[in-house]
């Protein structure tokens, strides 16, 4: 069974929904997907993989801290700040890249070394 959390931004325009998965005994994953509430649009959704593990709203910007399940990688954990209105992102210390390579973006990192 999946559950979903959502949490705007604080005048709404968008929204982080997480459905939670239990992807083995008592190993939760919080799937992430980002919206722009005012035209619908989805502006992240990554693979059922990873999980938003943290976030915290800073007018349109997202700081969230994302994982990968199964685990593994180089790095744990990746702390990325979205940029709602812009449609970019900075992963870590790394470049602004557009929404729609910020998994690309995230893979890349886990496997470098922190």
């Amino acid at each position: 069974m999946a559950y979903e959390h959502r949490s705007s931004s604080a005048d709404g325009r968008f929204e982080l929904l997480l459905e939670e998965w239990e992807a083995r005994n008592t190993h939760w994953v919080s799937s992430p997907r980002l919206c722009n509430t005012t035209n619908a649009k989805v502006l992240f959704l990554p693979e059922r993989a990873w999980s938003a593990d943290g976030a915290a709203w800073m007018g349109a910007q997202l700081r969230v801290v994302l994982s990968k399940y199964p685990g593994g990688q180089v790095r744990s954990t990746l702390v990325t700040l979205i940029d709602c209105e812009r449609e970019v992102a900075r992963v870590e210390d790394g470049n602004e890249v557009p929404l729609s390579v910020l998994e690309s973006e995230l893979n890349r990192f886990l496997l470098e070394a922190g």
